[in-house]
């Protein structure tokens, strides 16, 4: 793990929320970029939260394939930080995108819907 985190560099801060950080990472050989959460650990129910969330994504994303549910790369630990590596998504929030933009088309309104749709149809599916 210390290999592969080494061979990464921390570009840039996507996000920051109540359960950790959220850095775009890239491959400092090959520029391969990924996302990466990283929760800090300060006791045992932050622990217990974090594997409950990695165990749920890693048994979601190792079942459904679906092109709008993201896969899970990796999930480990380092001392007192909890790490989960996604693939990294460019879109931006939807909201953001609707603000933006004012408005849609019907049409590209039903293409967001129909993608957000299939996708949630996919994970029903999978209990």
């Amino acid at each position: 793990i210390a290999v592969w985190l080494d061979s990464y560099e921390k570009v840039k801060i996507l996000g920051v929320g109540a359960q950790g950080t959220v850095y775009e990472m890239v491959n400092r050989v090959t520029g391969k970029r990924f996302a990466l959460k990283e929760v800090s650990i300060e006791n045992e129910k932050q622990m217990q939260m974090a594997l409950t969330e990695a165990k749920l994504l890693k048994q979601v994303t190792s079942s459904v394939c679906h092109p709008n549910v993201m896969q899970i790369e990796k999930v480990f630990q380092v001392v007192d930080k909890f790490y989960l590596v996604f693939p990294l998504c460019t879109g931006g929030e939807l909201y953001d995108a609707v603000v933006r933009r004012g408005s849609f088309t019907e049409r590209k309104a039903g293409l967001i819907v129909h993608d957000i749709v299939s996708a949630l149809h996919t994970l029903h599916q999978h209990n």
